[in-house]
């Protein structure tokens, strides 16, 4: 039995206008009060998948490391249940072991598990800290606070220290890190002579300290009526309390105390650590999230509390404080932009629908765009999917506004003509809606079908953009709910047609709109039809050249005409340059060449402005952090307002040109990009580091082949320089062994650390330790005394020979074998990273697994991912063909038909690849998210022509007839949803922020790609329709001729 015309869903929510409207209400309130109340986050943060083994063991060289600590740990590890793999990084103070667990295990279950093996384990150094387990912990870059000017260390250290209270009491701020801070030391250093003199040596210092400065509980004397503890505190902190320590009493009863013997100093550890901010001495407070906070509630809480101590007065005249890099920015610009295009997108829907149909049909149904939205909110509530509003969540609604009203343009362009044919407004909106229900419910599906995948992509993008595709598909769904029953509501008691009392306002929109009805009838009449009719006669020449077209794209492609790369670079407003020294630098030489760096982006900044005529220079913020000897980094902000009319690429290339060469160097890096992951990250691992070194040689000199390649380094750090200690037969003699002549060259030279106490924020150190001019140079080494058991001292050279060499700095290893690890840059202006790869897999690796056969090469980083991803990407594609094939076969009751719109959506991809070519744009990862959407509009516009082409087939027309008929009535529903498509993303295309840099791929494929799709709907399509009928009919024909044939023979 059929339905009555005013029965079912879409009849129910006319004749309820209060269910309607309560429901939009519902929506778009919850909506609100849910996004209103969601996190704001640059990223979401991901399930952490590390645990991390530590060990502090201060010993002589990273191989002692490896051989003591690290290898005992990753064999202690073996057979483990869930690990994917293990690595690890050994240095001459610290063993560092990471395990990464696999995709589905439980991290506390493995965390369980690893704490048990590493805690049986009883082999380790004695002089080794004992393991720290740690879970990897989420940690986003929130806001930068400097304090900076010409003060002493102290004095900002204490102001960071009040201002850093001070921001952890607000709600918001979870974890607050230093940088630039210097650990506090009470330095005791000790003049041989005076210890001599004395009868006593480091040892006997650095023990009488330990016995004398004690906090420390001597028990409980538990009375009858109470109970006393026991404490001894005698603790020293200044200066003077340690000087006033005593350390023996001669013969004639004089007191020998610390400060007759050794200077002692409270002030910092000797590391090179060094921190400027705009050129002066600074200390810096780094604001962190570490998951669930909302950053931009954490970077206005920190904004209070800068503006606080401004006014305070606490800040002494020499001393500034400014904030900067404030990732909240990025995130609110994110959602101003959605905001932007949003009303935009809305206003032009609103122009062309009205110009097409009626004033009052377009405000109904761009307010398709706010109710999606809110349902998408809703649905990323906390009793939900618990998603933030982040750059990824932001991401697919941008995304989505482009796509969101298609099948509400559809259902009231269908009211609209179907109002036009009946007297009763209700009825006539009730048949209007149910009439094309059907194709835009399932078009909609095909396009949540075709984002789905997305969300199950393996590796880290499949991460990153699985929620990206999620609030993309909550939109959809929630467009389709307001477009079938609440849009249908809405019309019913509105009037779109003209009452023939047009006012003066009125009346010039009215003869707009007649003009272009009576163009659009014209180019259907005298263009479309004629064209359509001829495509008929020949759909095999119409395939043929759309599909020649296909070709020759493709061959463009592969040709590199059109660059294709997995994730493009996109540049920031922040340029780091990354400097790491030659072991064999000392401290001077990596000052030096900070202070180039930072005087070099100066001076470019300064002619740059000059050059393009700036009221301000393009820099804004400079940093300068020198963490130790052996590193430093210069990280420069660029001054937004500026940043369009510099590229950033010119000031990189302009500063680099003036760093020039720099003495001492291992590698220099600049990076602008606001990718953090390595465009080539080439791995070999091995058991020798001969074979590492050698094979890495080869690799890099190999990159270095490649025009775009830049950058190129790897981790094998030039060896650190070493004397090496053999000890004499004639030392055994004198009761000196190995291990005391160690002990004694430690303590003198590098000293010993005899104890730790906390004083305010700081943990502060006490090392007893020779004055530093003292152990400076080789011949310090050389003068050196050893104490032999007598208690008489020799020179070291009496006891011990001394070799000079190298050792290494760092040992990486992963699954049990050392690892070197390859770093690479590239210009995807020029080459990608895949190419590069490709060309290394087919040239290179083959003979280098061939000439050092115990190692092995992977690949990492941006390789990986893409490997990862497009693997993954294969296998989705093939279930979303499956699904779309299915949600098209339900509605259109056919095998056949669907195969035809399937056929269309490579065509698709014409407009799309077309529109890169034109703009100069690479195709990428992000262009790939517009091809999926064009597909759903491709798969939309062509269900909805298909089941029309159905009906005036099943009401006795003609196949040609019916294909011209189906074509004329649905084309000005295709051209609408063409025409507001493309508008709603103009804006984002015009767009020049870097936020706008992520989201123009995907409005390419979607707006280029959506006007050839109006094409492949309006003449592909009816083509496909009459050649697979033209085929059927040959096919058939055929089968009867060889059929009848056999028979004829037979009778004869």
């Amino acid at each position: 039995m059929n339905k009555k015309p005013h029965s079912g869903i879409i009849a129910w929510f006319v004749h309820n206008p209060v269910a309607a409207n309560l429901l939009v209400i519902l929506i778009l309130i919850g909506g609100c009060v849910v996004g209103f109340n969601r996190p704001k986050q640059a990223f979401p943060p991901f399930p952490p998948k590390l645990v991390t083994i530590s060990v502090a063991y201060n010993s002589s060289s990273a191989e002692s490391v490896e051989k003591g600590v690290t290898i005992k740990i990753e064999e202690a590890l073996n057979g483990i249940n869930g690990i994917k793999e293990i690595t690890s990084t050994s240095t001459r103070d610290n063993s560092s072991v990471m395990v990464e667990k696999k995709a589905d295990y439980s991290l506390t279950t493995l965390m369980r598990d690893i704490k048990s093996k590493v805690d049986a384990i009883d082999t380790l150094p004695a002089r080794a800290e004992r393991p720290v387990i740690s879970q990897e912990e989420w940690n986003e870059h929130i806001l930068y606070i400097h304090l900076f000017g010409d003060a002493r260390q102290k004095t900002l250290q204490t102001l960071a220290d009040s201002i850093r209270r001070k921001l952890l009491l607000k709600p918001n701020i979870g974890k607050v890190n230093y940088v630039g801070r210097r650990t506090k030391e009470i330095s005791i250093e000790v003049n041989e002579g005076m210890l001599q003199a004395s009868g006593l040596t480091l040892q006997d210092v650095s023990q009488r300290i330990q016995n004398e400065s004690v906090i420390d509980s001597g028990g409980e004397l538990k009375t009858d009526l109470t109970t006393i503890t026991l404490r001894a505190d005698n603790q020293a902190y200044g200066e003077d309390q340690f000087r006033s320590i005593p350390l023996r009493t001669t013969a004639n009863g004089a007191l020998i105390t610390l400060g007759d013997v050794a200077t002692v100093r409270s002030g910092y550890e000797e590391e090179t650590i060094l921190n400027r901010f705009q050129g002066a001495p600074s200390i810096g407070l780094e604001l962190v999230d570490v998951g669930g906070n909302d950053i931009t509630a954490a970077s206005a809480e920190a904004m209070q509390v800068v503006d606080s101590v401004k006014k305070s007065g606490l800040l002494p005249q020499n001393i500034s404080i400014a904030t900067w890099h404030d990732q909240s920015k990025y995130i609110n610009s994110r959602v101003s932009l959605l905001v932007s295009n949003g009303l935009m997108g809305m206003l032009l829907i609103i122009i062309v629908l009205t110009l097409f149909l009626n004033l009052r049909l377009a405000l109904w149904v761009s307010c398709g765009i706010p109710v999606s939205i809110a349902g998408a909110l809703l649905l990323m509530g906390g009793n939900a999917f618990n998603f933030s509003i982040n750059e990824l969540t932001s991401f697919g609604f941008i995304v989505a506004l482009g796509i969101l009203v298609d099948d509400a343009i559809v259902i009231g362009e269908n009211i609209y003509t179907v109002r036009g044919t009946m007297d009763d407004p209700v009825a006539a909106t009730i048949a209007g809606a149910s009439e094309v229900a059907t194709p835009a419910t399932f078009g909609v599906l095909t396009t949540v079908a075709a984002f789905l995948p997305l969300a199950f992509i393996k590796g880290e993008f499949g991460q990153i953009f699985g929620q990206f595709a999620l609030v993309v598909i909550f939109c959809l769904i929630f467009s389709l709910i307001e477009s079938k029953f609440i849009l249908p509501s809405h019309l019913a008691r509105t009037r779109l047609t003209s009452s023939g009392k047009n006012s003066r306002f009125s009346r010039p929109l009215a003869r707009v709109q007649q003009w272009v009805t009576r163009s659009l009838e014209t180019f259907k009449e005298r263009f479309y039809t004629p064209a359509l009719r001829r495509v008929l006669k020949a759909p095999g020449l119409t395939l043929l050249s759309f599909f020649c077209i296909l070709i020759c794209l493709f061959a463009i492609m592969i040709s590199g005409r059109i660059r294709t790369v997995f994730f493009p670079n996109i540049t920031g407003n922040i340029i780091t340059v990354t400097v790491d020294m030659d072991q064999e630098a000392g401290k001077r030489i990596t000052l030096r060449n900070a202070d180039k760096v930072e005087s070099a982006l100066y001076t470019t900044s300064v002619a740059l402005q000059k050059e393009y005529g700036l009221k301000k220079p393009p820099i804004r913020n400079v940093q300068t952090d020198v963490t130790s000897s052996t590193g430093f980094a210069v990280t420069a902000q660029l001054n937004q307002q500026q940043k369009n009319s510099v590229p950033t690429e010119t000031l990189v290339a302009r500063w680099q040109k003036a760093v020039g060469e720099m003495e001492g160097t291992d590698t220099v890096n600049f990076d602008a990009s606001t990718s953090t992951m390595k465009n080539i990250y080439i791995e070999i691992i091995g058991a020798s580091p001969e074979s590492l070194a050698a094979a890495s040689k080869k690799i890099t000199d190999k990159l270095g082949e490649y025009a775009g390649v830049y950058n190129i380094r790897d981790n094998l750090k030039t060896g650190q320089p070493q004397f090496r200690l053999l000890i004499k037969p004639d030392a055994r003699s004198l009761g000196v062994t190995l291990n005391d002549l160690v002990s004694q060259l430690r303590g003198g030279f590098q000293g010993y650390e005899v104890q730790r106490f906390q004083q305010g924020q700081d943990n502060v150190k006490v090392q007893v330790r020779y004055p530093a001019a003292e152990r400076k140079h080789f011949e310090d080494l050389r003068r050196a005394r050893i104490r032999t058991a007598n208690g008489s001292l020799v020179p070291l050279e009496v006891v011990a020979d001394i070799i000079p060499g190298y050792a290494p700095v760092e040992i990486n290893r992963s699954n049990g074998g050392r690892v070197a690890n390859i770093f690479a840059s590239t210009n995807k202006s020029i080459t990608s990273p895949s190419k590069v790869v490709e060309n290394l897999e087919t040239s290179l690796f083959p003979k280098l697994r061939k000439q050092y056969p115990e190692i092995t090469i992977r690949l990492s980083g941006e390789a990986q991912e893409e490997a990862e991803a497009t693997g993954s990407l294969w296998g989705a594609f093939m279930i979303t063909l499956i699904m779309i094939y299915t949600l098209i076969a339900i509605p259109l009751k056919s095998y056949t038909k669907p195969l035809i719109i399937m056929a269309a959506i490579p065509f698709g991809f014409i407009g799309a690849i077309g529109g890169h070519m034109i703009l100069g744009y690479p195709i990428s990862m992000l262009s790939l998210f517009g091809v999926l959407a064009l597909c759903g509009v491709v798969v939309n516009d062509s269900l909805l022509l298909v089941t029309e082409y159905s009906t005036q087939r099943a009401n006795g027309l003609s196949l040609d007839e019916a294909l011209i008929k189906a074509s004329c009535k649905r084309m000005r529903s295709i051209l609408l949803t063409s025409i507001t498509t493309f508008i709603g993303l103009v804006p984002l295309l015009l767009e020049t922020s870097e936020q706008a840099q992520y989201l123009i791929p995907a409005a390419i494929s979607m707006a280029y790609g959506i006007l050839f799709a109006t094409a492949i709907t309006l003449l592909l399509i009816p083509a496909l329709i009459r050649f697979s009928h033209n085929t059927h009919v040959a096919l058939t024909k055929l089968w009867t001729a060889l059929s009848y044939q056999p028979k004829r023979a037979a009778h004869e």
